[in-house]
């Protein structure tokens, strides 16, 4: 196998890393907007991060 070759059908790990971040970045983005919804209120913010994971997971 040359270094250029694959091992498994994995993407390359930056190309993972990137799409994890996106996916990161995504989740919190929509979590703020629920916060944003709910008034702003503090103590929900597992829930918040939580359905919007849930929202991002659902859509791709």
């Amino acid at each position: 196998m040359t270094k250029h070759e694959r091992r498994s059908g994995q993407p390359p790990v930056s190309k993972q890393m990137r799409s994890s971040s996106e996916r990161r970045q995504q989740i919190a983005t929509r979590a703020y907007e629920l916060y944003a919804v709910r008034g702003y209120r503090e103590g929900y913010d597992l829930d918040d991060w939580l359905d919007a994971e849930r929202e991002i997971d659902r859509a791709a």
